[in-house]
């Protein structure tokens, strides 16, 4: 009894591991499963503009982390202001605009990064680098395809 009742637990902790890994999706940037999008889209450039989109991309990280410091101050500002009583229109969009502003510092850094790479890319390397890149910068995003973009 005590054996079934063994083999009945691996037989199931081994489906269940199975289940878990073989959903193979590709989330954000790809980043799921051994054969990701992101690593097959990696796997098409030459080893040193692999190695140069991952330092250029953890520079672009590293100059943004205070800014996202600051945006997450700023975002439970806003969340308190909001729900405070009463509530004040003028502080609100006073942060609102502090938040856009902080966008666009954090938008700016990686157009930096993705001009420095795309400078140093073959045209036929750009066209990966624009499927690498995150939704925002390219034709990315929910959006693209009201623009014509796919």
């Amino acid at each position: 009894m005590k054996k079934k009742v063994v083999v009945s637990a691996l037989i199931m902790a081994v489906s269940m591991w199975s289940v878990a890994y073989a959903y193979n999706a590709v989330g954000p940037m790809g980043c799921c499963g051994k054969g990701s999008l992101r690593q097959d889209l990696l796997a098409q450039l030459p080893a040193e503009k692999e190695t140069l989109f991952h330092r250029t991309m953890r520079e672009a990280r590293e100059k943004g982390s205070e800014i996202r410091e600051q945006m997450k101050i700023v975002r439970q500002e806003i969340e308190e202001i909001i729900v405070a009583e009463p509530f004040e229109e003028d502080l609100f969009r006073e942060k609102t605009r502090d938040m856009h502003n902080l966008q666009k510092r954090m938008h700016s850094i990686t157009e930096d990064a993705v001009a420095t790479l795309a400078t140093q890319f073959t045209a036929d390397e750009r066209k990966v680098l624009i499927k690498l890149l995150p939704d925002g910068i390219g034709y990315h995003g929910r959006h693209a395809t009201k623009w014509g973009h796919k």
